[in-house]
């Protein structure tokens, strides 16, 4: 899919776009999750987190955060969200964001975490997408209020040591 690009959060218009579509992502899966303001995402650039604008012909369509760390001696980015709106779903954006992650640099692995109940609908999708191995997160909550109502997992194109299953 052409036309499709990543944004990172520059200005207080750009941080407005964000908002708009982290606080959607937000109510559609984290219902008692507070709203996101200027002061989380000015926090969460100081945590490190990688924050973007998904745009689709230099308009943006939904978001997109991930946490850099480390698994053993490799540097990892872990994608926590990737967000696109409703009307702009089903045409492969998010596919096309992790391949943007994952050709950003030869020496930094790239994981995308998911609920349960998307890696059992879309296993095959993510096995298109390059993940082999999966993980599961023990974390059911997070400090930002994310309450997970089931139990997620951490997709990887590669095996990491004895942490990783294989997809079947």
């Amino acid at each position: 899919m052409s036309g499709i690009s990543i944004q990172a959060i520059k200005s207080r218009q750009d941080k407005r776009l964000y908002l708009k579509y982290i606080n959607k992502f937000r109510a559609e899966y984290f219902a008692d999750a507070p709203l996101m303001s200027i002061l989380d995402v000015n926090h969460a650039k100081e945590q490190k987190i990688v924050m973007g604008l998904i745009l689709l012909n230099n308009k943006c369509v939904g978001m997109v955060e991930a946490t850099p760390g480390n698994i053993y001696s490799r540097k990892i980015l872990n994608i926590a969200t990737i967000y696109v709106d409703t009307r702009h779903r089903g045409q492969g954006i998010a596919n096309v964001v992790y391949k943007y992650f994952s050709n950003l640099q030869d020496d930094i692995d790239v994981a995308l975490q998911i609920e349960e109940s998307n890696y059992t609908k879309n296993a095959s999708k993510f096995k298109d997408m390059g993940f082999t191995h999966y993980a599961i997160d023990d974390c059911v909550s997070s400090s930002d209020h994310r309450k997970y109502d089931e139990k997620t997992y951490v997709l990887y194109d590669k095996k990491h040591d004895d942490i990783c299953l294989e997809m079947a």
